[in-house]
């Protein structure tokens, strides 16, 4: 089984052998986990094993309960497969697997289950006689004393008034049948059609042989027609009847002579419910995580279905709206839409605080700070003297919130050590002029392409130079530029400030051990240089 994808589901691994015991039967349970972490739809199907014959029965499986079940992020639920063998299945090892598929994705996203091991028993069968060559004298004496009690218990039966009817009221159709054929009764369900073969049995008794011929030929009819629905519905030969018996007649207790038919009456059954169609109020989930707003609407009989984050200035993760609203009625088992608040963070007061914490402050939010400079009267301090958005409010993760400073402070240079953790933007704020800031470079090291390879770089750059300066980017091997692949060159902005973002393509088979960008001056002298230690492998095929 293909196993570079991630697989939504996981299954109990391993071989399981279960032997049926001596009535054929026998059950096993295993275990499925929603191993992904969002919410799934899964259903398990089974899968027979080993070289099979088209011709040659095998055990049936029937799983309990539905195949297909939800799954919360991280749940797990178990499946009890039924196993059940028929007498003309031989005695000997079967095999089969069950495996558990994504409902959405269900030929891509599926796990390979464990094998289940099943061993038929052989079936009880009569002993052997022994004795020698008059053994056949033993078998003439048993059918003799068959014979002379089944002659006492028909005299008996008929001289003590009869056979007693069974209480069948109460039974299922199969039941009932199964008490009237042990009590050698017959069974009939009252107001049922009869068979039309009866019809012909009767024209019979009739003697007339053109009535015989028309309802034979009626009775051959109704027969093809039966066969043919049966063949195109896919169901049985014979269906028996639906329903528990409500009254029969001859009532029970009553004594009555041998294969005396018992006229019953079924309860007619009331349709199963399946939960559409019907109209409720959706309940009110915003608020809720997403995971409890799920729950809730699965409770309710509906579906829910994830929208894109939505920014309201609510809290992360939870729901900020709904679709249809609450109390709205909808049909059981429709959709509803559920809108998540996108990620955000709640700004703290930075109003008082020296500019170089207030900057790292923000940083630390995932926020980018952004100057503007006022006049103060007295001495200028280099404290934040206001800000917006103001303390408390919430903001978008990225977003910039201004801080206010007397003008005439300025931010401090800062060694590119200490600023290195800071978003590239901010970074650039502390960092000495001509220099470059916050080198990132995608995909993650170490990483293996096949026959062309492509490197994202991105950093920020600060020149005095205004546009005049350079950004280039190389790949290195050993110290040198790996042969075969692209060296782009940026020109720098007009304002001297940027961000730098461009592709190194790979061509030929090759390692690389560094990605270098230097910041090259007007004059040709290198202003500045980062880079940063990598692991890619370019390979042939």
């Amino acid at each position: 089984m293909d196993t570079s994808t991630t697989r939504s589901f996981a299954i109990n691994p391993g071989t399981i052998k279960l032997p049926l015991n001596d009535k054929r039967m026998g059950e096993v349970t295993v275990t499925v986990t929603n191993s992904s972490q969002a919410f799934k739809k899964g259903f398990v199907r089974y899968v027979p094993l080993g070289a099979t014959d088209p011709k040659q029965s095998r055990p049936d499986l029937v799983i309990d309960g539905d195949k297909e079940r939800p799954f919360e992020k991280g749940a797990a639920q178990q499946f009890k497969i039924k196993i059940s063998a028929k007498p003309e299945v031989k005695d000997g090892t079967y095999q089969f697997r069950l495996d558990v598929a994504n409902s959405a994705d269900p030929e891509g996203d599926w796990t390979e289950g464990p094998a289940i091991e099943v061993a038929v028993p052989k079936l009880a069968g009569p002993v052997a006689p022994s004795g020698g060559s008059h053994w056949w004298i033993f078998l003439v004496i048993g059918a003799a004393v068959l014979l002379i009690g089944g002659v006492v218990l028909f005299f008996v039966l008929h001289h003590s008034g009869g056979i007693e009817v069974p209480d069948l009221v109460g039974m299922t159709y199969e039941e009932a049948e199964k008490a009237a054929e042990d009590a050698h009764l017959k069974l009939e369900v009252a107001g049922a059609d009869k068979e039309v073969q009866k019809d012909a049995k009767d024209d019979k008794k009739d003697g007339n042989p053109e009535e015989k011929k028309a309802g034979e030929k009626k009775a051959g009819e109704k027969k093809d027609e039966k066969d043919a629905s049966t063949k195109a519905g896919g169901t049985p030969d014979k269906q028996s009847p639906k329903g528990k018996v409500k009254s029969q007649d001859p009532a029970a207790h009553e004594k009555v002579s041998s294969d005396r038919t018992i006229s019953v009456v079924l309860e007619e059954e009331a349709p199963k419910d399946d939960g559409k169609g019907h109209e409720v109020a959706v309940p009110p989930v915003t608020g809720m995580t997403i995971e409890q707003a799920k729950l809730r609407l699965y409770d309710a009989g509906f579906t829910p279905k994830l929208a894109d984050p939505v920014f309201k200035g609510a809290t992360p993760g939870t729901i900020n709206e709904q679709k249809p609203s609450a109390q709205t009625k909808a049909e059981k088992g429709s959709e509803v839409t559920i809108v998540p608040e996108k990620e955000n963070v709640q700004v703290t007061n930075l109003v008082g605080k020296p500019l170089k914490d207030a900057i790292f402050e923000l940083n630390r939010l995932k926020l980018l700070g952004q100057i503007t400079w006022q006049t103060v009267a007295g001495p200028a301090t280099d404290h934040v003297i206001d800000q917006n958005p103001r303390a408390n409010a919430r903001v978008e993760v990225g977003s910039t919130v201004t801080v206010t400073a007397p003008r005439g402070m300025a931010l401090p240079i800062l060694p590119k050590e200490e600023i290195r953790h800071l978003a590239p933007a901010t970074a650039l704020m502390f960092a000495k002029p001509n220099s470059l800031t916050g080198l990132t470079v995608t995909p993650a090291s170490p990483a293996y392409f096949h026959r062309i390879g492509v490197i994202t770089i991105s950093c920020h750059y600060s020149t005095s130079e205004g546009g005049r300066a350079k950004v280039s980017a190389m790949a290195l091997v050993g110290g040198k530029e790996v042969s075969g692949s692209t060296a782009p060159v940026v020109v720098t902005d007009a304002t001297g400030k940027g961000e730098f973002k461009t592709a190194i393509s790979l061509r030929m088979v090759s390692n690389v051990d560094t990605i270098r960008v230097q910041l090259i001056g007007s004059d040709g002298r290198v202003l500045d240089n980062e880079q940063v230690s990598v692991k890619f492998t370019l390979l042939p095929f």
